[in-house]
């Protein structure tokens, strides 16, 4: 469920139901084979540059901006991350997310107890491209007080990557030395499976990366630091 607001000034607001495609160019399902772990799935959105239309109704132009709410209803077992700040995990509501307009026995699933409802918000105006969301088998390591890494629960790769972008508090700093307070209240990374067709994508308050970035011996922060300039200026 997305509420798009196209002015925080007026408060206008639109409350969407749509139903997608599993052929939609920006949901990406990646089946077990195409995973680190190899366990369980992995889903990722890449919306760049005007798929978003293809998760949600909406004129996917750098003319409209969006805030937006979410609620993930993902299995028990994996995680979800947004681009966007997380609320709340909590248990399922019956019937929750208007499930009785599924079919095919989807009502079931979305309402069986081994599910919980992640909830996400973003108040800062983004361009519908940059909406972003991952669920999988995640492991997570702080590096920094705005800046926790994401990546598949594998202790290698996470290790890995911690080491690598350990710098990145201090690149943030950096520059705000040059141009002032960070405008964002994080700066998280999502290392994403080696299918991920992009180097890394400027997703707000979670940039996604392909884990070729994690070369061992720190240059592949220069990837974060083009991303952390695309953040900066709200791309």
């Amino acid at each position: 469920m997305v509420d798009n607001r196209s002015s925080q000034q007026t408060g206008d607001s639109v409350a969407m139901d749509s139903t997608n495609s599993p052929s939609s160019t920006s949901i990406k399902w990646l089946s077990l084979p195409y995973t680190f772990n190899k366990k369980h799935p992995f889903v990722y959105t890449q919306c760049q540059s005007i798929h978003a239309r293809s998760i949600f109704p909406y004129q996917d132009t750098p003319a409209a901006r969006i805030c937006y709410t979410s609620l993930l209803n993902i299995p028990h077992e994996l995680s979800a991350i947004m681009s966007a700040s997380h609320v709340e995990s909590r248990p399922l509501v019956f019937d929750e997310g208007h499930s009785h307009i599924l079919s095919y026995g989807f009502n079931l699933l979305w309402s069986s107890k081994t599910r919980v409802i992640e909830q996400f918000h973003i108040n800062h105006l983004i361009l519908p491209y940059l909406f972003a969301f991952a669920v999988g088998e995640l492991g997570s390591r702080e590096v920094g007080p705005r800046t926790t890494i994401y990546v598949e629960a594998v202790d290698s790769l996470l290790d890995a990557a911690a080491k690598e972008f350990a710098g990145t508090e201090e690149m943030i700093m950096q520059g705000e030395k040059l141009f002032g307070k960070y405008p964002w209240e994080r700066f998280d990374l999502l290392v994403l499976p080696p299918s991920f067709p992009y180097g890394g994508m400027e997703n707000p308050m979670m940039v996604f990366l392909t884990p070729t970035v994690i070369k061992g011996d720190v240059s592949g922060a220069q990837v974060v630091a083009h991303e952390l300039a695309h953040s900066w200026t709200g791309s």
